[in-house]
């Protein structure tokens, strides 16, 4: 069975739309994650906060900046290359 071109474009083009959503959600989700580290990281320097919130915040800013940097290093340059395992859900 020969696929028409019409429909292979079609095809093609909800492909493409599908990706750039699900690369939009991610960046979406992981940009939050660095903002909510950094707001993490920021207010753990308040001296009216009892000592284990403090280091309860650092360690998560931390974890969230880290995991941040480890997206970044994973996303490609450019379109059309592989951008992460198709089963994560953002």
């Amino acid at each position: 069975m020969e696929v028409k071109p019409k429909d292979k474009a079609l095809i093609d083009a909800l492909v493409d739309v599908t990706e750039r959503e699900r690369s939009a959600r991610a960046w979406r989700f992981w940009i939050f994650v660095a903002v909510a580290s950094a707001i993490a990281a920021n207010v753990s320097t308040y001296d009216a906060l009892p000592w284990f919130i403090r280091l309860a915040l650092a360690l998560l800013a931390g974890l969230g900046i880290l995991l941040f940097l480890v997206f970044l290093s994973t996303k490609p340059f450019g379109r059309g290359y592989y951008a992460g395992p198709s089963w994560w859900p953002w």
